[in-house]
């Protein structure tokens, strides 16, 4: 599944790669139109399914420009469901120091096996994934710039299991480097 499809590039990418079955979700009517012209250029409308959606980020409209400073995070006590919302830059370090702890708490860090890295990966709807690549010599490692990877006491079982590490980009950045990169994004 791809989550902001944009213009369809990272779908065809695996479909033409082997990939069998791919649901592209794109919320922007451009980019879904492009979206759809590059999966019917490329003859992979069999493989690639692109539905137009909306995410659940929180859009802010300011100055004539839409922008996703803003994040839902829904919540539910029993039968309370409510959300709070924070600003991406807030959440951004929460997150990093969740799965920092989390991580090291639960020796969620590297290994001495080589390396996969999956980028965005949901370890709850792939766990079988990361079993297979544990069981094949190789660790998993996590790299989630957007949810982190870590949201419910399953995905931990699961990424303890598999021997999976997280790294957030403190792991392998250097401070210049990282405050270049924020610059640019």
């Amino acid at each position: 599944m791809d989550i902001g499809a944009n213009i369809g590039d990272t779908a065809i990418f695996f479909a033409c790669n082997g990939a069998k079955r791919i649901i592209g979700v794109e919320p922007f009517h451009k980019n879904f139109e492009i979206a759809e012209k590059n999966i019917n250029a490329n003859k992979l409308t069999d493989t690639i399914q692109l539905i137009k959606e909306n995410i659940r980020l929180l859009n802010t409209i300011q100055d004539g420009f839409m922008s996703f400073e803003k994040i839902d995070i829904p919540i539910g006590l029993g039968i309370l469901k409510t959300k709070i919302t924070i600003d991406r830059s807030k959440y951004k370090i929460i997150k990093h120091a969740i799965e920092k702890c989390i991580g090291n708490f639960f020796g969620l860090r590297k290994n001495d096996k080589k390396k996969i890295v999956l980028l965005e990966f949901n370890p709850e709807v792939y766990h079988d994934l990361l079993k297979e690549i544990n069981r094949r010599g190789f660790q998993p490692v996590l790299i989630n710039f957007r949810k982190s990877a870590i949201f419910n006491f399953r995905t931990l079982r699961y990424l303890m299991k598999s021997k999976s590490a997280i790294m957030i980009p403190q792991d392998w950045l250097e401070k210049v480097e990282l405050e270049e990169f924020e610059k640019i994004k």
